[in-house]
């Protein structure tokens, strides 16, 4: 399990090996480093031996304690894409650590220049950076190496993320242009942002795929009102039809400039109301269920929007997609965006007999291992909560949560 500690200034990325019953709760570990180290630290519990590396230039981990986008593979690795520097650090599943600077990416760096605007990995195994101001990179993880793409954003492009959608497409979101690298890397499409009736405002920051294949923009710069657009898909093939919603509109936008997928593929905004495709209208809805018990959806599997967080060590209010990834173990990291960009790196691991993964051991988790066990349904990250480490949900998993919920625990 891997954990931020946020006593005495000190910040950075924590290891804790071998944990002992005593240090469980609430699914987290607890532990307190004092003084104001910054970095990553590796505690040893059979000596309890500490051992640190200092972040920067002599760091072996992290390339920086500023880390805004990650991305899981499936190769069970995570990627970690600084925020003030133009590098990426990557964690193997047998935890070793691999840097990405100048020398692997052929980018200049220097204190307080360049970042990594967005990071993903498709379902090839590759994956992809937008690193600011310069081309985006790939990279295959099943053959380690770096892969040439064909040439399309400029060098001095500022991009502000990247979304890699269910279909492999490749979208870089920046400030005038929307980057679009298709499936097989063969072929960019490029979006003019500064078209105001495709785009809600030049500079984009999201995009997001629904479940008919309709394409959404979104921007947070300060908009008012706020707006979101939409490239609606031609079922037959032809062109595609843009949308611009704004707040206040014919259409009933009431939402702020964020969207949201639940778990059907319908796009839902922050006022609970749900996109009428057929009518191109936003509908309140008074059964918000759908939204506010949605999965999040990531490479390796999904989790609950609203699992519980108590036992953070950091007050955790909600959760964020944007600033969050999962590696195939069914660990959840959680980069800054618990309350600072400075924040590093927390993980929480799976609960053990959680199969509905929301941080809770309860009577649906007993439901759902019916229905597992039955054939009916094998809800996402179920694997990971399995006692014996096997990956299947049986009998052993029911009778542990039944003892459980007997005992109140």
């Amino acid at each position: 399990m891997w954990f931020i500690n946020y006593t005495s200034g000190a910040t950075g990325v924590y290891c804790l090996t071998a944990p002992t019953q005593d240090d469980l709760h609430g699914g987290w570990l607890k532990f307190d480093v004092k003084g104001n180290g910054t970095g990553v630290h590796a505690l040893n519990l059979a000596d309890s031996s500490l051992v640190s590396y200092t972040y920067r230039e002599s760091s072996t981990a992290l390339t920086s304690n500023q880390i805004t986008h990650m991305a899981g593979d499936l190769s069970g690795g995570v990627w970690f894409a600084a925020y003030d520097d133009p590098s990426v650090s990557r964690v193997k599943a047998n935890g070793e650590w691999v840097q990405c600077r100048t020398d692997k990416m052929d980018l200049p760096w220097a204190l307080g220049t360049g970042k990594i605007s967005g990071i993903g990995v498709d379902s090839h195994n590759i994956v992809y950076m937008a690193p600011n101001r310069r081309a985006p990179l790939a990279y295959d993880i099943p053959m380690e190496q770096w892969i040439t793409l064909p040439a399309g954003p400029s060098d001095d492009t500022t991009f502000y993320n990247l979304y890699v959608d269910p279909k492999d497409g490749k979208w870089f979101c920046g400030s005038e242009f929307v980057y679009h690298l298709n499936a097989d890397n063969s072929a960019w499409e490029i979006y003019d942002t500064t078209d105001t009736n495709k785009f809600p405002e030049y500079h984009i920051q999201y995009a997001l795929m629904d479940g008919e294949e309709n394409m959404w923009f979104m921007s947070t710069f300060i908009l008012n009102p706020a707006k979101v657009s939409l490239m609606k898909k031609d079922p037959s093939g032809g062109a595609s039809t843009w949308y611009v919603f704004v707040y206040g509109d014919a259409s009933g936008y009431l939402g702020g400039p964020r969207l949201y997928l639940d778990n059907d593929g319908n796009v839902w905004n922050s006022a609970s109301q749900r996109f009428d495709s057929t009518a191109n209208t936003w509908i309140t809805q008074t059964d918000t269920t759908p939204f506010e018990k949605r999965y999040m959806r990531f490479l390796n599997g999904r989790i609950p929007a609203d699992m519980d967080m108590t036992g953070a060590l950091s007050n955790v209010t909600a959760t964020a997609q944007d600033t969050m990834t999962l590696d195939t173990q069914g660990n959840i990291y959680f980069a800054g965006g618990l309350g600072s960009v400075n924040a590093g790196i927390v993980v929480r691991s799976p609960v053990m007999g959680d199969i509905n993964r929301n941080a809770l051991v309860e009577l649906d988790d007993a439901v759902q291992n019916l229905r597992i066990v039955s054939g009916q349904s094998s809800p996402a990250q179920a694997k990971t909560v399995a006692l014996d480490g096997n990956g299947k949900i049986g009998p052993g998993e029911m009778i542990f949560i039944l003892r459980k919920l007997a005992s109140g625990e």
